[in-house]
């Protein structure tokens, strides 16, 4: 060959090497046939102040492994309580504009079954789509359930809260896999997890996986093994002494999940995604007398702080959740990210990460994220409103307006608050007096905001403490759906 045939093919190599370096640098890289495995992990309840990363008495290694191996959201924002944010994590939009305020009953319908979900998304895209765990998207018709919106298949409860060993909420037994009743003895957070590993282990090899692991902890009723308890018998609270055992109970199910994705050489093929469902449920987020009419509200016992209020509040320790991304080589280790990022924004962020098709999905709410957490860009947070029992709150910019009511007298602090959160999380500083401009603006746009009314069932006071567990007096939840 001559000396310019040589380097011409030389320059051809060196073009098709820079081209390949450019593809598995560029933050959008896992297209086609080569997207990576997505392991999504929420928790249920946990608040700000129960993983070791922020300091918690409770040890979480295995989170806080995840941590420190991935970009720590600082500004992840939830929903209030369960079934919103399992709304927004799973379609890109709002659960108000849906008029899905607050956790569902079983007898509510469910997400309206014209809205395209992210497990829809992925597995369009050839990816296998696995839950296990908690649903709370719609239990009273199958039309709503897991099998018939996108996932290939689902080990776990469709309702909001079980006991973690009898596994019943409000009198009907709710375990199945794949919508037929399971009688299984065991503790949910071990169980869920025995599921995630099988199901690691016998994937089909050729195709991508998308697995939600939903786990119910720490959710009420708070209820862990003796020997976990004795492990934290140094915290003098008894509510808080269990719940913290159940925190490290279900860190240890995260950490089989981890260990295996090692153990099958799929961490560095893998992104994985932990958050909390909302903040945790905390005593203080009710006063006393109303702890004293309603039973469950005794056993709460996670930890918000420093953060203000907790689950059901729209203030920061309702909303503000612990939250981590991992994906080694194309996410920094260790970094912490400081820009908001909200459930919402989660399917927009992995839409334009792997370069999904969108097609046929509703509008967005949400905004992708994608190079602020892979990149550092600077680029602003779309006005982000959430809201539960007529309490709401709008962030727009650096600015957060709080209009707070309440149903249950004396239950938490009314009235029309603003904060600047990321000078004060705490939200100490109400400078709505201060400020009468910046509350009238962000007023006339939550008054615009398009949210429909809500659909929330609101138990009465005196069913709450029998809600999550407790004796069978009505055919298993699977059962009894309707099926028309």
């Amino acid at each position: 060959m001559s000396r310019e045939g040589r380097a011409a093919r030389g320059r051809a190599r060196g073009g098709s090497c820079l081209l390949l370096a450019l593809a598995l640098l560029w933050p959008g890289a896992a297209r086609g046939a080569e997207r990576p495995h997505i392991v999504l992990i929420l928790a249920d309840d946990l608040g700000w102040n129960d993983v070791g990363y922020h300091g918690s008495e409770i040890r979480t290694p295995h989170i806080d492994g995840l941590a420190a191996r991935g970009v720590v959201l600082d500004r992840f924002y939830a929903f209030p309580t369960c079934t919103p944010t399992r709304v927004a994590l799973l379609t890109g939009r709002s659960p108000l504009v849906l008029g899905m305020h607050g956790p569902l009953e079983p007898q509510d319908e469910g997400l309206p079954v014209e809205e395209r979900t992210l497990a829809e998304i992925l597995r369009d895209a050839g990816y296998q789509t696995f839950l296990t765990g908690k649903w709370h998207l719609g239990s009273g018709h199958v039309r709503y359930w897991p099998g018939n919106r996108g996932f290939d298949h689902f080990y776990g409860h469709l309702t909001g809260g079980i006991g973690y060993w009898d596994k019943v909420h409000e009198g009907g037994y709710d375990w199945q896999r794949d919508g037929q009743t399971l009688r299984e003895d065991g503790h949910t957070s071990d169980l869920l997890a025995d599921e995630a590993v099988r199901l690691l282990r016998e994937r089909d090899r050729s195709r991508p996986v998308f697995l939600y692991a939903s786990f119910n902890a720490p959710h009420t009723p708070t209820e862990a093994p003796e020997a976990d308890r004795a492990k934290y018998a140094h915290v003098e609270d008894e509510v808080r002494r269990t719940h913290a055992a159940m925190v490290d109970r279900l860190d240890r199910g995260i950490g089989r999940i981890l260990a295996t994705l090692d153990a099958e050489d799929m961490t560095d093929d893998t992104l994985v995604i932990f958050a909390s469902d909302n903040g945790g449920a905390s005593r203080n987020v009710v006063r006393g007398f109303v702890r004293c009419l309603v039973p469950s509200f005794r056993r709460w016992g996670s930890d918000n702080a420093p953060l203000r209020g907790g689950k059901s509040d729209v203030f920061e320790g309702g909303i503000r959740v612990p939250a981590v991304l991992s994906w080694p080589g194309h996410l920094e280790a260790g970094r912490t990210l400081r820009e908001r990022v909200t459930a919402q924004d989660l399917l927009p962020t992995l839409a334009e990460a792997l370069d999904l098709d969108l097609a046929g999905t509703r509008e967005l709410h949400g905004q992708s994220r994608w190079n602020v957490i892979a990149e550092g860009a600077a680029t602003p947070a779309q006005d982000f409103v959430v809201g539960n029992m007529a309490s709401y709150a709008y962030f727009r910019g650096p600015w957060k307006l709080v209009e707070a009511t309440s149903p249950l007298p004396f239950a938490k602090p009314s009235g029309t608050f603003l904060f600047r959160v990321g000078e004060d999380p705490e939200e100490q500083s109400d400078l709505a007096a201060q400020h009468p401009e910046v509350v009238a603006e962000l007023q006339a746009a939550l008054a615009a905001f398009p949210k429909q009314e809500s659909s929330w069932t609101v138990p009465p006071p005196w069913e709450l403490g029998s809600l999550f567990g407790g004796e069978e007096t009505r055919p298993p939840w699977a059962e009894s759906a309707t099926r028309d």
